[in-house]
């Protein structure tokens, strides 16, 4: 058989499935003719199958991944998309997350910059801190340190609110010691603030066995009587 064209040549967008072609049996006394519809032709043809085929099969919203990557096999992976939600039921690795732009953003549909938290390590270093950033406020919010320290605001961006009580774990069991040099109290808007002597407290060191006495307003020092039990004596 051969398929005579029309001339000049066609491009594809020029062809209609209605369009027939012209089949001529040459092998044949007189070359008997027949024609055809390119939608038939297809027919006839079936399929065309590409040179390098994927095969293998998934699971209905599974995520697919390479099951046999040289062998072209592709099969489920372990994530999840259900239209709605993302799941992934293993460990996530964030790599290379040293830079604001690397880590993990949360982005507000506002598109505002207050509405963007970045979660990164501040440099590639071993021991780096991790950062907790919120776009409008310029800076860290939130870092923890590779020693266990958690800074709040470090750098002075914003405030640390605390809307209920405010609880030491671990305190009264004397682990965390010192000579206390600063009151801690709350100001009329609830700030808590530092103040030097304590307007509502007492401070000050002293001897053993010397009697006490306030050589300042909030401040108390050795005076010149002590007592060791036995003796009490006037210096």
């Amino acid at each position: 058989m051969a398929i005579v064209f029309s001339y000049p040549s066609l491009n594809s967008s020029d062809v209609q499935p209605s369009d027939r072609l012209l089949l001529s049996q040459m092998t044949v006394e007189g070359n008997p003719t027949k024609s055809l519809t390119i939608s038939n032709l297809r027919q006839y043809l079936g399929a065309v199958v590409p040179a390098n085929p994927v095969t293998g099969g998934g699971t209905t919203n599974k995520i697919t991944k390479w099951t046999n990557g040289p062998g072209r096999v592709i099969g489920d992976s372990s994530i999840e998309d259900t239209g709605s939600e993302i799941n992934v039921p293993y460990r996530l690795n964030i790599n290379n997350a040293t830079t604001p732009n690397d880590g993990i953003s949360f982005i507000n549909p506002s598109g505002l910059p207050s509405g963007i938290v970045r979660m990164y390590y501040n440099g590639a270093v071993q021991g780096s801190r991790f950062l907790i950033s919120r776009g409008a406020s310029g800076g860290a919010e939130i870092e923890l340190e590779a020693s266990g320290d958690v800074n709040i605001n470090r750098t002075g961006l914003g405030n640390f609110l605390a809307g209920g009580e405010v609880t030491l774990d671990d305190y009264g069991s004397g682990v965390i010691t010192g000579i206390p040099t600063f009151n801690l109290e709350v100001d009329a808007t609830g700030k808590i603030i530092e103040t030097a002597g304590g307007a509502g407290g007492i401070g000050g060191t002293g001897t053993i066995n010397a009697i006490p006495k306030f050589t300042a307003a909030n401040t108390i020092g050795d005076s010149s009587i002590s007592d060791d039990g036995a003796l009490i004596e006037i210096n």
